[in-house]
This record gives C-alpha cells, structure tokens and sequence, in this order.
C-alpha cells in the first residue's frame, strides 16, 4: 500500500522528502538560537548578580 502511494506519484514523494528536510534543517537552526539565546540569558544574569 505505502509502495503503491510512493511509486504512483514520484515527483509528489520527493517534494514532500526535500519539505521534510528543509523543515529539519531549520528546526536545527532554530534549536541552535534558542541555545545561544539561553547562553546569553545566563550572561546578563551572572553580570546583575556579581
């Protein structure tokens, strides 16, 4: 069944394959910011603190 979907609508597979990659790209991007964001949080607040 699942071979039937890929195989009738190649064209339609491989978009979908490139979307998913492209949106796993940037969620690792997005992971990225949120980590330096909270790295800069910690900053500002060591620097209130000392």
């Amino acid at each position: 069944m699942a071979l039937e979907k890929i195989t009738g609508n190649q064209e339609q597979f491989n978009k979908n394959i490139s979307m998913l990659q492209l949106l796993d790209d940037k969620s690792k991007v997005i992971m990225e910011q949120i980590k330096l964001i909270k790295q800069a949080k910690k900053a500002l607040m060591y620097q209130v603190l000392k």
